[in-house]
C-alpha cells in the first residue's frame, strides 16, 4: 500500500511538473529542458579562455552540464547556475550537495539576477529569449564578457565566430 501511495505522489508531482513546463513553454515563451550533449559542451569549452578568479554563469541550467565540466577543470573560477524551475532547480541542488560541488543554483527568472559580475555566460535557450537577452547583456555585462550561446544567436549582435559541430552551431560573442 505504501507503494502505491509514493508511486501516485510520484506521477503527481511529475504532471505538476510537466504542466508547468508545457505552461512555460507555450504561454511564457521559456526554452523546454534539454540538455546539450556532452561533445558539444566540450567544444564549447575548449574555444573559451577561462582565467582563475572568473565567475561563470549558465543561465537555464537545467541539469548544469556546463559548469559540470568546467568544474572537473580544477579551476579556480566562481560557477552560478540560474535555473528558474522549481523541481529541476532543487534536484540539482540536492545532486551537486552529495558530491561537494562547488556550483551554486539560482532558483530564479535569469531577467531578475543582475550578471554585473560575469566574466563566461553559457546559454542554451531559444531565439525569443535570445533576443531579450541581447539587451540585458548590454545592460549589465562588464567589457569583455564572453558569451556562448549554443543553436541560438543573439538578434542584432554579430559573433566573434561560429563554430559547426555535430549539426550544431555555437554562437562566440564578446560584449
Amino acid at each position: 500500500m505504501l507503494i502505491l501511495y509514493l508511486l501516485t505522489i510520484f506521477l503527481i508531482i511529475y504532471a505538476i511538473f510537466f504542466i508547468k513546463q508545457f505552461y512555460n513553454i507555450v504561454f511564457k515563451g521559456y526554452a523546454p529542458l534539454i540538455s546539450t550533449k556532452k561533445k558539444i559542451l566540450n567544444k564549447a569549452i575548449s574555444n573559451i579562455k577561462i582565467n582563475d578568479g572568473n565567475v561563470i554563469y549558465e543561465l537555464g541550467c537545467g541539469k548544469a552540464d556546463f559548469l559540470k565540466l568546467i568544474e572537473t577543470k580544477n579551476l579556480k573560477v566562481k560557477l552560478i547556475g540560474v535555473e528558474n524551475l522549481l523541481i529541476p532547480s532543487v534536484l540539482l541542488k540536492l545532486q551537486l550537495f552529495f558530491k561537494h560541488s562547488k556550483i551554486k543554483v539560482i532558483q530564479d527568472d535569469f531577467f531578475k539576477i543582475n550578471l554585473e559580475e560575469a566574466d563566461i555566460i553559457y546559454c542554451f535557450l531559444n531565439n525569443e529569449t535570445m533576443k531579450k537577452l541581447g539587451k540585458k547583456f548590454l545592460n549589465e555585462c562588464k567589457k569583455e564578457t564572453q558569451i556562448i550561446s549554443h543553436k541560438f544567436p543573439i538578434l542584432d549582435f554579430k559573433p566573434e565566430k561560429v563554430l559547426r559541430e555535430y549539426g550544431s552551431k555555437i554562437y562566440y560573442y564578446k560584449i
